[in-house]
Protein backbone atom coordinates (compact mmCIF):
# COMPACT_ATOMS: atom_id res chain seq x y z
CA UNK A 1 0.00 0.00 0.00
CA UNK A 2 1.44 3.74 -0.89
CA UNK A 3 0.13 6.76 0.79
CA UNK A 4 -3.45 6.96 -1.10
CA UNK A 5 -4.11 3.74 0.29
CA UNK A 6 -3.85 2.05 -3.44
CA UNK A 7 -2.62 -1.56 -3.69
CA UNK A 8 0.57 -1.93 -5.70
CA UNK A 9 -1.84 -3.65 -8.86
CA UNK A 10 -3.90 -0.53 -8.87
CA UNK A 11 -2.30 1.32 -12.19
CA UNK A 12 -1.13 4.96 -11.90
CA UNK A 13 -3.93 6.58 -13.71
CA UNK A 14 -6.51 5.28 -11.51
CA UNK A 15 -4.83 6.63 -9.21
CA UNK A 16 -5.62 9.98 -9.81
CA UNK A 17 -8.78 9.95 -11.44
CA UNK A 18 -10.64 12.25 -9.82
CA UNK A 19 -7.95 13.73 -8.03
CA UNK A 20 -8.36 17.60 -8.63
CA UNK A 21 -4.53 18.59 -6.54
CA UNK A 22 -2.70 20.52 -9.33
CA UNK A 23 0.33 18.21 -9.97
CA UNK A 24 4.16 19.67 -10.10
CA UNK A 25 6.14 16.95 -10.53
CA UNK A 26 5.94 12.83 -11.77
CA UNK A 27 8.32 10.26 -11.53
CA UNK A 28 8.07 6.74 -12.49
CA UNK A 29 10.40 3.91 -11.59
CA UNK A 30 11.01 0.62 -12.67
CA UNK A 31 8.57 -2.83 -11.77
CA UNK A 32 5.65 -0.04 -11.67
CA UNK A 33 7.25 2.03 -8.97
CA UNK A 34 6.09 5.70 -9.27
CA UNK A 35 5.95 8.95 -7.46
CA UNK A 36 3.48 12.20 -7.86
CA UNK A 37 4.64 15.48 -6.00
CA UNK A 38 1.36 18.20 -5.94
CA UNK A 39 1.91 21.70 -6.10
CA UNK A 40 0.23 21.78 -1.79
CA UNK A 41 3.00 19.46 -0.80
CA UNK A 42 1.50 16.56 -0.74
CA UNK A 43 2.17 13.57 -2.73
CA UNK A 44 1.01 10.11 -3.78
CA UNK A 45 3.60 7.30 -4.63
CA UNK A 46 3.81 3.27 -5.36
CA UNK A 47 6.17 0.76 -5.00
CA UNK A 48 8.63 2.84 -3.91
CA UNK A 49 11.89 1.63 -1.72
CA UNK A 50 11.29 1.30 2.29
CA UNK A 51 13.20 4.30 2.77
CA UNK A 52 11.98 6.54 0.39
CA UNK A 53 8.51 5.71 0.98
CA UNK A 54 8.80 6.46 4.82
CA UNK A 55 10.27 9.55 4.11
CA UNK A 56 7.62 10.35 1.81
CA UNK A 57 5.14 9.57 4.62
CA UNK A 58 6.84 10.91 7.01
CA UNK A 59 5.88 14.73 5.69
CA UNK A 60 2.33 13.46 5.59
CA UNK A 61 2.78 12.94 10.01
CA UNK A 62 4.95 15.97 10.42
CA UNK A 63 3.38 18.96 8.56
CA UNK A 64 6.53 21.72 9.85
CA UNK A 65 8.78 19.55 7.16
CA UNK A 66 9.46 20.67 4.68
CA UNK A 67 7.71 19.41 1.69
CA UNK A 68 9.56 17.35 -1.48
CA UNK A 69 9.90 19.25 -4.50
CA UNK A 70 12.05 16.71 -6.56
CA UNK A 71 12.36 13.02 -6.92
CA UNK A 72 14.28 10.94 -8.99
CA UNK A 73 13.49 6.97 -9.05
CA UNK A 74 16.69 4.70 -10.83
CA UNK A 75 17.37 0.76 -10.69
CA UNK A 76 16.42 -1.44 -8.44
CA UNK A 77 16.39 0.69 -4.79
CA UNK A 78 18.14 3.35 -5.79
CA UNK A 79 16.38 6.98 -5.42
CA UNK A 80 17.48 10.88 -4.90
CA UNK A 81 14.80 13.32 -3.37
CA UNK A 82 15.25 17.47 -2.54
CA UNK A 83 12.71 18.97 -0.08
CA UNK A 84 11.66 22.65 -0.54
CA UNK A 85 14.38 23.73 2.26
CA UNK A 86 16.89 22.29 -0.61
CA UNK A 87 18.25 19.16 1.63
CA UNK A 88 18.74 16.38 -0.20
CA UNK A 89 18.57 12.57 0.46
CA UNK A 90 19.76 9.56 -1.65
CA UNK A 91 20.41 6.06 -1.81
CA UNK A 92 22.07 6.51 -5.28
CA UNK A 93 24.27 3.99 -7.34
CA UNK A 94 28.29 4.28 -6.41
CA UNK A 95 29.28 6.06 -9.52
CA UNK A 96 26.71 8.65 -9.28
CA UNK A 97 26.79 8.87 -5.38
CA UNK A 98 30.68 9.42 -5.97
CA UNK A 99 29.84 12.67 -7.91
CA UNK A 100 27.25 14.00 -5.75
CA UNK A 101 29.68 13.69 -2.87
CA UNK A 102 32.75 15.17 -5.07
CA UNK A 103 30.17 18.26 -5.49
CA UNK A 104 29.94 18.73 -1.84
CA UNK A 105 33.40 18.46 -0.98
CA UNK A 106 34.05 21.33 -3.67
CA UNK A 107 31.20 23.40 -1.70
CA UNK A 108 28.79 22.84 -4.29
CA UNK A 109 25.32 21.54 -4.11
CA UNK A 110 23.36 19.33 -6.16
CA UNK A 111 20.61 20.74 -7.36
CA UNK A 112 18.55 18.16 -9.61
CA UNK A 113 19.49 14.32 -10.24
CA UNK A 114 17.69 12.41 -13.07
CA UNK A 115 18.14 8.29 -12.95
CA UNK A 116 16.83 5.87 -16.15
CA UNK A 117 15.10 3.00 -14.17
CA UNK A 118 16.39 0.45 -16.36
CA UNK A 119 20.15 1.66 -17.14
CA UNK A 120 23.04 3.14 -15.31
CA UNK A 121 22.44 6.41 -17.36
CA UNK A 122 21.92 9.82 -15.12
CA UNK A 123 22.15 13.35 -14.84
CA UNK A 124 23.49 15.16 -12.57
CA UNK A 125 22.61 18.98 -12.00
CA UNK A 126 24.94 21.28 -9.52
CA UNK A 127 26.45 24.42 -8.67
CA UNK A 128 29.91 23.55 -9.29
CA UNK A 129 31.01 21.36 -11.99
CA UNK A 130 33.46 18.32 -11.37
CA UNK A 131 36.34 16.81 -13.84
CA UNK A 132 34.48 13.13 -13.38
CA UNK A 133 30.91 14.97 -14.37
Amino acid sequence: RNSAGFDRAVSFDASLEGDQRAVKHVCLGDRGSWVVLFENGQSTFCGLPSRLHDLLRSREHEPHLPPVTDVALGPGETWWLRSADGQTDWALPQHVAQICEQVSRDGGRVTAVSLCAHASDFFVRSTVSTSDA
